[in-house]
Parts: structure tokens; C-alpha cells; sequence
């Protein structure tokens, strides 16, 4: 079995290009519109968008794993899509509970798959309940989908590349995390099964 891919560093450079990617996907959804050539202008619609969903950024340091409703493609019942604003890191604990050794990187299938653990999702789904700019009904649903349904780990495929990131911790060190990168996009849907 080849080996899975390699996180990357995340650099500078690689940071503008998910921020291009966010743009591109919040253009292509209607979320913002470019005007002229101004990326300050979609860098405060982008904030705007943010701000209506209840998302906290901070002005000098780059919040992880902040996520965006992105408006519906039809037709979809019981389903969404999440744009990846920010890098989306590596839950520091395994199943057990008990703090992961550092690097913090993704538990992966015995294919090289990369997991990510149903409590993200359920996180994700408490937050949209929460979501402003979100429609009353699909609050109600991410409410009862994340207290009662049976959400499974979502497994992505093992070619996607993740990114290394340096977190700086309360006491003064740095910890890295294995990240999924910003800009991509996770289409979820469920099934209610009878019975």
C-alpha cells in the first residue's frame, strides 16, 4: 500500500492561494461580487459574510477551522455545503478521549484515507443551528440532526493533500497540526432512514 500523502508547510504563499480559493468559491456562489480589481473590497465582503454568520475573526491572527453556510444548489432535502474559510486542523484527541502525541495529524483507514471525526461534523452542525443567516428550518434541522442522529466520521480520499500549521499556544510554545486547507468545500447530506 502506497503511502499517504505528505502535509505540506503552510506558508505565506500558501495561505493567499486558500484565500483566492475562498474568493472564488464565495464569487461563484453569490456570497460576494467583485468590483473592479479591488481584492480589499472582497476582503470586506468576506468579513461582512462572516460577521452575518456569527463567525468571530480576529484582526491580527487567523482563527482555524472557520467555516461558512454556503447559499443551496438544488435540489438538496437534507443536505448542505460548508466552505473551508480557514485551515481545518487535526482533532488534538483520539476516540478515547486522551491527547494525541505532536504533530497532531489525522487518524487515517488502513488505505491511507484521512478521517475526520464525526465530533467535528457535529460541531459544524451545532454551530448552523446557531447560524444567523441561516434559514429557520435548516437551524432546526442542524439542531436535531447534531443531538440525534447517528453521524459517522467522514472519510476523505488519501490523495488530498494537508497542510502543516504552527499554532501558538497560551504558555509561550508552538504546537503543529495536520489541516485540512481553506478554500475547499464539503457537501453534506443525510439520510433519514424509516423504522
Amino acid at each position: 500500500m502506497p503511502e499517504p500523502q505528505k502535509m505540506i508547510p503552510c506558508t505565506e504563499s500558501l495561505m493567499h492561494e486558500m484565500l483566492a480559493n475562498v474568493m472564488r468559491v464565495m464569487q461563484e456562489r453569490g456570497l460576494i461580487q467583485r468590483v473592479g480589481t479591488d481584492d480589499d473590497a472582497l476582503l470586506d465582503q468576506i468579513m461582512n459574510v462572516l460577521d452575518l454568520q456569527g463567525q468571530k475573526w480576529m484582526d491580527d491572527d487567523v482563527v482555524i477551522g472557520q467555516c461558512v453556510l454556503l447559499p443551496p444548489r438544488p435540489p438538496r432535502e437534507l443536505g448542505f455545503s460548508l466552505l473551508l474559510i480557514t485551515p481545518c486542523p487535526a482533532d488534538e484527541y483520539d476516540d478515547e478521549l486522551r491527547r494525541k502525541p505532536f504533530p497532531i495529524q489525522f487518524d487515517r483507514t488502513a488505505q491511507g484515507e484521512v478521517i475526520l471525526p464525526a465530533r467535528w461534523l457535529i460541531t459544524q452542525l451545532e454551530r448552523l443551528a446557531e447560524n444567523p443567516a441561516a434559514a429557520t428550518a435548516l437551524q432546526t434541522m442542524a439542531l436535531q440532526l447534531s443531538r440525534r442522529a447517528d453521524i459517522r466520521d467522514m472519510v476523505m480520499p488519501r490523495e488530498m493533500t494537508t497542510v502543516a500549521i504552527t499554532v501558538n499556544n497560551a504558555d509561550g510554545t508552538q504546537s503543529v497540526y495536520e489541516a485540512i486547507p481553506g478554500g475547499g468545500v464539503l457537501d453534506l447530506d443525510f439520510e433519514i432512514e424509516e423504522g
